[in-house]
């Protein structure tokens, strides 16, 4: 392919390295990969290293194959910049081979992972897509050994050196599902609240959500979403906190739910709730993935101030910098008829539904066609 040509998802071998593994509950890496094999890419997922062999299997017809491979060496980040890179280049050649060849692109969301990889045998041409970046200064090095990055947010490009290879902001996706509706428990009676998301991560605002459920018994509040810690435990970052929003009879934790089954639980709900911290972590809490699945199911929005998001006017009801959710619950219920009028919900509709990663591919497939030396072998 010259560098002219145009970039055709269709026949190509694509290894997507994620810091998330493949399971019932899909973020951004999980989708990507999912429309890469739509669109006729044969796809690698490799998740989390884990013990044993490097193995490579199929998840069935028209997904993708599922990757595992033990972790490199450990402490390579205290060798020598050369050995590393070979050390990731010898890595990555035992995937290929468990994969039947090496790949035309390397799509890499995980920063901590082929941070000085150099070599092109096993993989033609690279990029880095950050979706997290909770230690800033961790993007500078491995981003100057990419034919290109991807960021979530614009905020995220100020932390790449000047020599950095070409990088675009893509915002989040949001996934289009189709099939029958499952069958939901009976639920409570309006108004029903609802926040989905990983309820261990750290800059949830539980004590605004405790105070709502306090204040207005007559609603109900189901937390959609896991206790899963980031390194790797299970339990919430405050227990405390956690244990006693629940002991509320007005809080129901469902727990984590297929991603298919996600749209039907909102689409189920009154009002759906964004609450972070945005004061203690203002930079974690720029943007929300949950927000385009909260917009596609149409319903009224109360979040905390994200600075990527505070462009869509009147279909979110946001908060100003700093200002916790809890201070605009009443006013937020008092507006849910209003807020719930068939022309809002269509608005909400069809700004998540111009964000699907079908048509984030295609501009991230413009993207790798006008990188420096693309094509070459």
């Amino acid at each position: 392919m010259s560098a002219a040509g145009s970039w055709s998802w269709k026949g190509k071998r694509v290894l997507v390295v994620s810091p998330e593994g493949w399971g019932p509950s899909k973020l951004s890496k999980h989708h990507y990969a999912a429309a890469l094999a739509k669109a006729g890419a044969a796809v690698y997922f490799l998740g989390p290293a884990a013990p044993g062999p490097v193995s490579c299997r199929s998840l069935g017809p028209g997904l993708p194959f599922l990757v595992s491979a033990p972790p490199m060496l450990k402490g390579l980040r205290f060798l020598p910049k050369a050995l590393r890179a070979a050390m990731e280049a010898r890595h990555l050649a035992r995937i290929a081979r468990a994969c039947g060849g090496g790949f035309d692109l390397l799509w890499n969301f995980d920063l901590y992972r082929y941070r000085w990889l150099r070599d092109r045998t096993h993989a033609r041409q690279r990029i880095l897509h950050v979706m997290d970046l909770p230690v800033p200064a961790a993007l500078a090095e491995p981003s100057l050994h990419y034919d290109g990055v991807l960021t979530v947010s614009p905020r995220m490009l100020q932390h790449l050196p000047k020599d950095a290879p070409p990088h675009r902001t893509i915002p989040h996706g949001i996934a289009l599902h189709s099939g029958a509706p499952p069958e939901l428990p009976a639920l409570a009676p309006s108004p029903r609240l609802a926040f989905m998301g990983n309820m261990s991560i750290p800059f949830i605002d539980m004590d605004s959500l405790d105070w709502i459920m306090e204040r207005h018994p007559d609603a109900t509040l189901y937390l959609i979403g896991p206790v899963r810690s980031a390194l790797g435990g299970s339990g919430p970052v405050d227990r405390a906190r956690w244990e006693r929003l629940l002991a509320r009879d007005n809080v129901k934790w469902v727990g984590e739910v297929p991603s298919e089954h996600v749209p039907h639980w909102l689409a189920a709900m009154d009002l759906l709730l964004i609450p972070y911290d945005s004061g203690r972590f203002p930079m974690q809490t720029v943007n929300s993935h949950k927000l385009l699945e909260y917009l596609h199911s149409g319903r009224p929005i109360l979040s905390s101030n994200l600075l990527d998001m505070t462009d869509l006017g009147t279909l979110v009801r946001m908060m100003p910098p700093g200002v916790p959710i809890s201070e605009g619950i009443d006013q937020a219920l008092a507006d849910l008829p209003a807020d719930s009028a068939p022309e809002r919900v269509a608005a909400r509709v069809a700004y998540a539904g111009a964000l699907s990663y079908d048509a984030h591919l295609a501009t991230i497939a413009s993207f790798i066609t006008s990188l420096p030396g693309h094509g070459t072998p």
